[in-house]
């Protein structure tokens, strides 16, 4: 594929093959299908090579600008110099990448604030190493309310001292997103009253004099209420 032409005083060639360069290729993951408003998200950053060349060695550098709703807390990978400037990360390095390579990971840390949106994307940019095409990986992510379990005594009517059954129920809800996982109630019995027995369908309870413990497993959905539990006390 070489073409060459002679005149009287040189030979002159030129090649219609293109020229072999490197491409770069960045991929953004997050570390759960949702995010939890005031928890923690995780995130990871790969950078290849999808030409047919190795990178040069000037700087190849990924940009992330958290949108609005995450904020930065740590950013860092084998081979990478990264720092925040909230809410930009930057991570750069130098060195050549073969055709067909990726990079260690970038790992990256956020904070979920309490007033973001129900739905953030994220976008992330690869720039440098002989290719000066910018890249990017966006990634769409669904936010949700973190669970908020309430706890809240019912005394049906007043106590009369001496009662050997009087009843308690403690009603337990949640007012935030949905929870999942183990429940754990812990009640410690006020002076004046000793706790007889904790029971309610659903729970597993136990129980001494001072404290009842009961837990369950499962689900509870936003607004959800669960079974009350019934704590039997002597006055």
């Amino acid at each position: 594929h070489t073409r060459c032409s002679r005149d009287w005083s040189s030979d002159v060639c030129s090649s219609d093959l293109p020229a072999r360069r490197p491409t770069l290729s960045i991929t953004k993951k997050a570390s759960a299908a949702t995010l939890t408003r005031g928890q923690d998200a995780s995130f990871e950053l790969v950078v290849g090579n999808s030409g047919d060349a190795a990178t040069d060695t000037s700087a190849v550098t990924v940009t992330d600008q958290m949108p609005d709703g995450l904020r930065p807390t740590a950013a860092g990978g084998t081979g990478w110099n990264c720092s925040i400037a909230d809410p930009v990360v930057s991570c750069v390095r130098m060195d050549a990448l073969d055709a067909g390579a990726t990079y260690p990971p970038i790992l990256l840390s956020a904070a979920v604030t309490a007033t973001a949106g129900s739905s953030i994307t994220n976008t992330a940019t690869v720039l440098g190493g002989g290719d000066a095409t910018p890249h990017t990986s966006a990634i769409s992510i669904v936010v949700i309310a973190a669970p908020a379990i309430t706890a809240v005594f019912r005394q049906p009517e007043d106590f009369i001292r001496g009662a050997i059954e009087a009843v308690v129920s403690l009603e337990i809800a949640n007012q935030g997103g949905t929870a999942s996982g183990t429940i754990e109630v812990l009640s410690d019995m006020p002076e004046g009253l000793s706790l007889v027995r904790a029971e309610a369908p659903g729970w597993a309870c136990s129980s001494t004099a001072a404290r009842a413990e009961c837990s369950r497993q499962g689900a509870l959905a936003a607004n959800q209420q669960l079974e009350a539990i019934a704590l039997t006390v002597a006055v």
